[in-house]
């Protein structure tokens, strides 16, 4: 700090413009900031059905369990990871079937879009046009 101060005044002292000024100061204050204070990139997800803090909190214990197993490798590690996998399936699945059957009473509005964002294509190549015709065979698009 008592060299940016003592270039600060020698800046001053110097006739130079506020603004290079400014942009000298705050360049000396950010630099450091962004190589020294840890930050975490926070990525926004979609919200998954029955996906809440329970099912989070026993992803994280499986996903702790499961580098803890890969790196002792012993048989103990491995069933614990095992049981936890197992309880971390059962409750998604539980919690999954829950949110349908409470969107299912909801409305059926609800019901219509969240059965309509589940349709997908099961595989192949997506349509084409040729010569202004669309082609929907498989047969045809390869």
């Amino acid at each position: 700090m008592s060299d940016l101060s003592r270039d600060f005044k020698d800046l001053s002292s110097e006739l130079v413009s506020v603004d290079e000024m400014w942009d000298d100061f705050s360049c000396r204050v950010n630099k450091p900031m962004e190589q020294d204070v840890p930050t975490k990139l926070v990525t926004p997800h979609k919200k998954v059905p029955g996906f809440n803090r329970t099912v989070a909190r026993t992803y994280r214990k499986k996903k702790k369990a499961f580098i803890k197993a890969k790196h002792s490798n012993t048989t103990e590690d491995w069933e614990i990871f095992q049981s936890l996998r197992k309880l971390f399936n059962r409750e998604s699945r539980h919690n999954y079937r829950k949110y349908v059957r409470d969107t299912c009473v909801e409305s059926m509005k609800k019901f219509y879009s969240f059965i309509k964002s589940l349709k997908r294509d099961s595989f192949g190549i997506p349509s084409l046009r040729s010569e202004g015709r669309l082609i929907s065979e498989n047969v045809r698009r390869n």
